[in-house]
């Protein structure tokens, strides 16, 4: 039977949302090994950061429903979750986070130890309400907002190598990990739990594919209009100084902690996740589709891959730690992802797993 049967358990999708995802990473991850973040012409940059954290949102919002998927027929058959189920998660969780700060030695911006902790702390709302689920994601907000303010997070910097001696200490590592690193908990465990709402909906479903679709494109296009306006109408430098509290309603940066930018943020996954799964319903078994099946179940591999393989390139030509124009650094995404999916074309249909993915089956059993 082929690898991408009609007849395999994963949603089509997903895998395709999730494959897009990891292909924008790859974009974003490139451009900033290259160093090409302010090296291109004004259009060009405006787009790159329009990209910036899009697809990390998506990623960490489809691992929340991937979540929820694991553990449907329980909820379906109002079981509780095996303990074996709660004993694979949190092996995962470790085996991400381990992984992800040896991985830091090489790239300060992995995400692989943020992904540990998101698990961590979901495997406890697992059985949880939808109620429930839209209250531990508010309150990561509302704790978030108060640490920045109090703390005044959101002007320190991160800890962005991980040789830095602050990073190790007790104080640092809590900050960046919680905080004020590149996918801080606070408040990006917000989007796990907005995935585990969406793996719990029959997103098969026309109708609420259309809901979500009306929903998200309104929450994008209500809260850049908020945010442009404070920005450019409301704010001025006096009352910024008067009401701080401003700073969490300017912009839609993923990585800033304003209000707008989780909105516009959520909803551009959305939009991504909800198209995908259309997509994919319409294209059913085309061959088009099942590159991106394959490079979706080899994400954490290809993931891994990229960071490696770029640094050594870049190394080898002698363009390690020299800025390059953006061009450059999206054609060199572009030959990358074209070779992943062909690799994970090649690589699923031969040994079905990936290496890495093979490796977190194994430590999770």
């Amino acid at each position: 039977m082929s690898r991408f049967s009609p007849q395999t358990r994963r949603i089509a999708g997903y895998d395709l949302a999730r494959a897009i995802a990891l292909l924008g990473m790859i974009f974003v991850n490139i451009k900033y090994q290259m160093e090409a973040e302010d090296y291109g012409t004004p259009l060009q940059i405006w787009l790159s950061n329009l990209i910036d954290g899009r697809p990390a949102v998506t990623f960490v919002i489809l691992a929340g429903a991937g979540l929820s998927l694991l553990n449907l027929c329980p909820r379906r058959s109002n079981k509780s979750t095996p303990v074996k189920a709660y004993s694979t998660i949190l092996k995962r969780a470790a085996f991400l986070f381990l992984l992800g700060l040896a991985f830091s030695r090489i790239w300060h911006a992995d995400i692989l130890h943020f992904y540990g902790v998101y698990f961590a702390v979901a495997v406890f709302l697992l059985n949880s309400s939808g109620r429930t689920l839209f209250t531990v994601a508010m309150a990561a907000w509302i704790i978030t907002i108060i640490f920045a303010y109090h703390f005044n997070f959101f002007a320190l910097s991160a800890v962005e190598d991980i040789w830095a001696p602050e990073f190790w200490t007790g104080k640092g590592f809590v900050e960046n990990l919680f905080f004020s690193g590149c996918y801080p908990v606070f408040p990006w465990v917000m989007y796990f739990i907005l995935g585990m709402w969406l793996g719990r909906q029959n997103i098969s479903d026309r109708r609420l594919q259309k809901k979500i679709l009306l929903f998200a494109v309104l929450m994008v296009v209500i809260s850049g209009t908020c945010a442009w306006m404070v920005e450019n109408i409301i704010i001025t430098e006096s009352t910024l100084e008067r009401f701080p509290l401003i700073f969490f309603l300017i912009g839609t940066d993923p990585f800033s902690l304003s209000i707008p930018a989780v909105f516009s943020t959520s909803g551009t996954a959305l939009l991504i996740i909800v198209l995908s799964i259309m997509a994919a319903q319409k294209a059913g078994t085309s061959k088009w589709l099942k590159p991106f099946l394959a490079a979706s179940q080899m994400s954490l591999t290809l993931y891994i891959a990229q960071i490696g393989i770029c640094q050594f390139l870049l190394m080898a030509v002698g363009q390690a730690d020299r800025a390059n124009p953006l061009s450059y650094a999206w054609l060199w995404a572009a030959v990358f992802n074209m070779a992943a999916l062909a690799l994970a074309y090649f690589w699923v249909n031969h040994f079905e797993r990936g290496p890495f993915e093979k490796l977190l089956r194994w430590i999770s059993k």
